[in-house]
């Protein structure tokens, strides 16, 4: 049984089917989860932010000790072929770097050769009606695991402290479940960082001392800000901080900036899409419009700024 009719795979260099897309049993991404990636899509088949993801997967492996074996052109010609290969369609990619193969043991004596992989498939996009009227979330009833315990910079492929959480708001068929921390803050979406507009009408953000990913599209929103001189805190933020918001929106590389006018059923401001949400959403569209005529007239991956 094929799970994606429209998947297309490549394994360390190679384009495999389906059936052929497999790693050893004694790889460590297998045996221990000790694997990183990076997901994002494209828009007019061109990939959203390339450089910075490849950046990121990097820096993620490199605190695990794995070395990426593919330069970011390597990997950026495999991403837009693959991505070609759907226009009209979007795509949605997938990079895998596992810790390759090893004895069952938790630190090998030997360096390994690591495992990449892209996964590509048709971009399926989240409800149109979200982006106009706004989307629900819940508050998690799991917490985030702390930094001190594990290094939330690293983007592991072991996601079960995300799926735990987003269990909550699949439930009852929210868009996203938002996890506190530890100590009770604010911290992030299971697959989303967050923002908020509070009752003085200042753009907030939970800090990353909270002990989050700091996502790609959260530090692009960031800059957008930074670039309009747009006053933005990055703070600590409790639940009543999140409930009593003027605005609250969530973001990340495949939901891009998306509205939130509902947190556990109780409606956000007058729950209704704000104005700022609004406005860093024409933004944000204003600025992936441009990203794409760059790369196309330079043919080559190219960082936002």
């Amino acid at each position: 049984m094929r799970l994606n009719p429209s998947a297309s795979i490549w394994i360390n260099g190679q384009t495999v089917t389906e059936s052929q897309a497999t790693v050893p049993v004694w790889d460590r991404g297998f045996l221990f989860g000790e694997s990183v990636y990076e997901t994002f899509r494209t828009y007019e088949g061109v990939p959203w932010l390339f450089v910075e993801h490849y950046e990121r997967l990097v820096r993620s492996a490199e605190r695990l000790h794995i070395r990426v074996s593919y330069s970011v052109a390597d990997l950026w010609a495999v991403c837009l072929r693959m991505a070609e290969a759907y226009l009209p369609q979007e795509a949605y990619l997938r990079i895998i770097v596992t810790g390759g193969v090893s004895d069952i043991v938790l630190e090998p004596p030997h360096e390994r050769v690591p495992n990449v992989i892209v996964i590509s498939k048709v971009f399926q996009p989240f409800p149109a009606a979200w982006y106009e009227t706004g989307a629900p979330v819940v508050i998690a009833r799991v917490r985030r695991n702390p930094a001190f315990a594990l290094d939330p910079r690293i983007k592991s492929c072991n996601l079960l402290n995300n799926i735990l959480a987003y269990r909550d708001a699949a439930q009852v068929g929210a868009a996203e479940a938002i996890m506190l921390n530890y100590e009770g803050w604010v911290a992030e979406g299971a697959s989303s960082n967050v923002f908020i507009v509070n009752a003085r009408g200042v753009l907030q953000t939970p800090s990353l001392d909270v002990g989050l990913l700091e996502g790609v599209t959260r530090r692009f929103v960031l800059q957008l800000c930074r670039q309009r001189a747009i006053p933005i805190e990055e703070t600590h933020l409790s639940v009543e901080d999140l409930q009593q918001a003027r605005e609250v929106f969530i973001t990340s590389s495949l939901k891009g900036i998306l509205p939130v006018t509902l947190v556990d059923g109780r409606p956000i401001g007058d729950g209704t899409v704000g104005p700022v949400t609004r406005q860093l959403l024409r933004w944000y569209n204003e600025a992936i419009r441009a990203y794409v005529e760059r790369v196309r007239a330079g043919g080559t991956p190219l960082p936002y700024c």
